[in-house]
């Protein structure tokens, strides 16, 4: 077990080492040189600022906050109970799976090409339809279906139960690198358009998926992409690393032989769909009879087997959204091997002494510090706050009629402030051959019809099929050539410029000036800056409480001296 107290009061062993100088003493708690520096160059490496005094007394600032908070923590009730000790476990649990999984791969190389793919990709929105199947063998038939013939509109009809889906022909809408699951972007950026896919392998089982439009944003250059490298690094290697993963859980529940009692899961899913929407501590009232027997056996694995009270018990640690994912008996079989492969991957990591290692004992104390504060935080606010920070309700009408007030008085006070931009919608011609480019301009000035030759012409085929055009976009959309574009007459030609690959010729066909929203239109955008304006002034109140009743004693000269290698 992983006790909150062992990782608060056991941060400073196996973090820092407090043999250097005190910098700090708070309430007698000390803030020693290593610590301090440990923590500082951390801070200078992922932000890129320069050592200097400011930044030295900012983060000693913080270090001093969360101890006062970390100690304010464990005087309020919730730090004890139950729930939020499981909060910690759990935390625990997932940064020691994370640990076995970096203990199983070799280091992640990317090359060059892979680069380029994924930065083009990020610069690349998709439109896609989906179908839904328990398993590959019904994913098939589903694909054979479309291909003899069936649309994706009659088949979303059949299989899916969310409204939105089952109505629009399984249409996923557009997305970009990021917004889907990583074996669906994966097949989705790879994919030409109107390609139907094979079954691929999610979370919730297997989908199906087919391209229906690609829109690549064209004002994308060579200097772009140097400036992006780092980002476009960092996101092939989170990437690779979750395939990697999945891979590897995969063959996990394969080598635990998963095998389930048909008779007992179908009871379960039963219980399981009918009083999904109960809260954990309402489930053991609400059993059926044909459950009350919670040792009766549900799965045999390699291991041993699982038990009908254990999915229930279990069942309680869930969120709404997962408890929401099983909507069948196939997806209730994949959550109940994913429990199963989860703990197998949690007894191979102890046996691999994994919690003794420096990286995961930094991590778990790291988060748990980091869970720590937040719930602090959240509840300093829920005591002062009665607003509710989704839906900007409250139980007590007069503070919520007095912050509707406020949100009202916003916006008439800083109209200037939410107005749409400046936009342009600009048509153009893409070719890669600039001899061909300098042709083309030659006809549009002979008198040739732009949309014509654009729609003929044109190699950015999703544009070609709209003549030309790009659509509106303000004057980040059309990056280096902005100034250019927006100081154009309308109706004026120009061009061609290198852009990427090839040569563009633009034509601008319209502008859009800035007006101020309507109300309504920021309502929500208002009401969350307010919020978090309460929000901050209540913490900051808190905190500032909270120096007033400690006491803090600082050596900045020695913060000052400190030397940094």
């Amino acid at each position: 077990m992983y006790l909150v107290f062992i990782l608060i009061f056991g941060i400073s062993s196996h973090l820092f080492s407090s043999q250097n100088s005190v910098l700090v003493t708070v309430n007698g708690q000390n803030i020693t040189s290593d610590q301090f520096i440990r923590r500082y160059k951390t801070y200078l490496a992922k932000v890129g600022v320069k050592d200097n005094f400011v930044v030295r007394k900012q983060i000693l600032e913080n270090m001093i906050n969360e101890k006062l908070i970390l100690s304010d923590s464990q005087k309020q009730n919730w730090y004890y109970l139950k729930e939020f000790r499981s909060r910690i476990n759990s935390l625990a649990e997932s940064n020691l799976i994370i640990e076995f999984y970096k203990n199983s791969f070799d280091s992640i190389s990317i090359s060059d090409k892979e680069m380029r793919i994924a930065f083009l990709n990020m610069n690349t929105k998709i439109r896609a339809r989906h179908l839904y199947a328990a398993t590959y063998e019904k994913g098939i038939v589903l694909r054979n279906r479309i291909i003899n013939g069936e649309s994706f509109e009659k088949l979303a009809k059949e299989i899916f139960t969310d409204s939105k889906l089952k109505n629009n022909g399984g249409d996923l809408g557009y997305f970009s690198i990021g917004e889907m699951e990583a074996p669906i972007e994966l097949t989705a950026f790879s994919m030409p358009i109107g390609e139907l896919s094979l079954p691929i392998r999610t979370e919730d089982g297997f989908s199906i998926i087919r391209v229906e439009e690609k829109i690549v944003k064209p004002f994308i250059t060579e200097t772009d992409f140097a400036n992006q490298k780092n980002k476009v690094s960092k996101y092939l290697v989170a990437l690779k690393k979750e395939l990697l993963s999945k891979e590897l859980s995969y063959q996990i529940s394969g080598e635990l032989k998963i095998t389930f009692n048909e008779t007992e899961i179908r009871k379960l899913f039963l219980f399981w769909k009918n009083y999904i929407s109960k809260q954990s501590t309402e489930i053991e009232t609400t059993i059926p009879f044909y459950l009350k027997n919670k040792t009766n056996i549900i799965a045999n694995y390699k291991n041993g087997n699982i038990t009908t009270g254990s999915i229930i018990d279990l069942s309680g640690k869930l969120n709404q959204r997962q408890k929401m994912r099983v909507r069948n008996v196939e997806d209730l079989k994949n959550l109940i091997s994913g429990l199963l492969v989860r703990n197998e991957i949690i007894i191979n990591a102890k046996n691999l002494e994994l919690e003794k290692t420096d990286t995961f004992k930094s991590s778990i104390a790291e988060d748990s510090v980091l869970v720590i504060l937040i719930k602090w935080t959240e509840d300093v606010i829920l005591k002062n706050i009665t607003v509710d920070n989704k839906t900007y309700k409250s139980k007590n009408k007069k503070e919520e009629k007095e912050f509707n007030t406020q949100v009202r008085n916003k916006y008439e006070q800083n109209k200037s402030k939410y107005i749409t931009p400046d936009e342009i919608n600009v048509a153009e011609i893409f070719v890669t051959n600039q001899n061909f480019a300098n042709q083309l301009l030659d006809s549009l000035a002979s008198g040739k019809l732009f949309s014509k030759l654009a729609t003929e012409y044109s190699e950015r085929t999703w544009s070609a099929k709209q003549n030309g055009e790009l659509g509106f976009g303000d004057r980040l959309s059309y990056g280096i050539y902005a100034d250019t574009l927006f100081n154009i007459s309308k109706n004026k030609i120009i061009g061609p410029f290198q852009l990427g690959s090839g040569y563009s010729i633009f034509k601008l066909i319209d502008k859009s000036y800035s007006k101020s929203k309507k109300f309504e239109e920021v309502r929500e955008e208002i009401s969350a800056e307010l919020f978090k304006e309460s929000s901050d002034k209540v913490f900051f109140e808190s905190l500032t409480q909270l120096r007033k009743n400690s006491k803090i004693e600082i050596n900045y000269s020695l913060v000052e001296e400190l030397i940094m290698q």
